[in-house]
């Protein structure tokens, strides 16, 4: 589910820019801080977001500091963290493992049955420490996988089930706040599924392996473009009216970015690959 929620660059100001990858590098140290090597590795732009949400949402003390690291030797870059630094770290985890698990149980993934082994400590640790969070993962990502196995044609069940556990990961405490965040976190969740899927299309159809969408596709094939973006809208109009319930002030403009425009970057991509294999076909 990793890498659809982020930035679209040339929409954001040079300072915007600026703090976003500060943001991000800040999660990057985290990750390090954390678990050694093997954590920044999982570095992605989902948990990055996240971070920045809860960070804007409740305006904890920030650490900022210029810092040279091994993807950055020479010049010094800044890095921004907050105490929410370290729980997008710790779901980064959670999620990889789970990620990674499922890799393995599908395909038989080699990465995957690696992955799994080297976050094996880690993740038992942090599922004591989360436990409604590493609960709902495993029973969604269960549901999951028995709807898909199934053959499951539509898609709304299915991402019911992504959009279930990413709510409770968007939730990092029960208090005034926390049902914006959890209906933010389940729309989003069924936003990424989706647009998986969509993004994949073509790939599960060469390989023959499940795709949510495919049902849709096979009722009405001519008007499947545009019911699968009615559907995709229609979760992030949900999610973007959740997120302007909540007190985000902080970077507010480059949150905004994400939700309304930097979520659609692969849609972009990938309708403009599919107008290319058109015009390539006539």
């Amino acid at each position: 589910m990793f890498g659809y929620i982020t930035v679209n660059r040339p929409e954001l100001k040079v300072r915007e820019f600026e703090t976003y990858r500060g943001y991000y590098c800040g999660l990057c140290h985290e990750l390090f801080r954390r678990f050694g090597p093997k954590g920044s590795l999982l570095l992605n732009y989902d948990m990055t977001f996240l971070a920045m949400l809860l960070d804007s949402v409740y305006e904890p003390e920030i650490t900022s500091a210029d810092r040279r690291c091994l993807p950055h030797p020479v010049m010094a870059h800044r890095e921004i963290r907050t105490k929410y630094t370290a729980y997008a770290a710790d779901m980064t985890i959670l999620l990889a493992w789970h990620k990674a698990n499922d890799d393995w149980a599908d395909d038989r993934s080699l990465s995957g049955e690696g992955i799994r082994i080297l976050l094996g400590r880690e993740y038992r640790r942090l599922r004591k420490k989360y436990p409604r969070q590493a609960s709902a993962l495993e029973q969604q990502i269960a549901a999951l996988g028995a709807l898909e196995a199934a053959g499951e044609r539509n898609p709304e069940k299915t991402a019911d089930c992504s959009g279930h556990f990413l709510a409770e990961v968007f939730v990092c405490r029960e208090d005034l706040w926390a049902p914006m965040l959890r209906e933010m976190g389940y729309f989003l969740g069924r936003f990424v599924y989706l647009m998986d899927a969509y993004e994949d299309g073509e790939k599960d159809r060469k390989k023959g392996t499940f795709n949510a969408l495919e049902g849709m596709r096979a009722e009405d094939p001519d008007g499947f473009a545009a019911a699968a973006e009615e559907l995709l809208v229609a979760q992030m109009s949900a999610c973007a009216a959740a997120f302007e319930q909540l007190p985000a002030v902080r970077n507010l403009s480059i949150l905004r970015n994400i939700v309304y425009s930097g979520v659609w970057n692969k849609y972009r991509t990938v309708l403009k690959a599919e107008k290319k294999d058109n015009e390539e076909s006539r």
